[in-house]
């Protein structure tokens, strides 16, 4: 058996490497393009962020220019039960 075996690698170790190599790239490439799109998805999640902090230091900019007790007059006309 063990001979049949030995024989048998001995005639094909050249296609089985040549296989094995193919299936290790194809791994790699489907590794890559996975973690490409953790990467894209992080920036977006980072961007988002971003935007929603500016917007709230822009609010809190809007509220600190405001004259003394305006900002209460503010909220009370805009105000409405939904």
């Amino acid at each position: 058996m063990w001979a049949l075996l030995l024989g048998w690698w001995q005639n094909s170790y050249a296609t089985v490497l040549k296989w094995t190599g193919i299936a290790a790239a194809v791994l790699l490439v489907w590794f890559n393009i996975k973690e490409s799109g953790r990467k894209e998805e992080q920036a977006d999640e980072l961007l988002t962020q971003n935007k929603s902090v500016e917007e709230a230091n822009e609010m809190e900019n809007d509220v600190r220019r405001l004259p003394d007790g305006a900002a209460l007059d503010e909220l009370r006309r805009d105000w409405s039960r939904k």
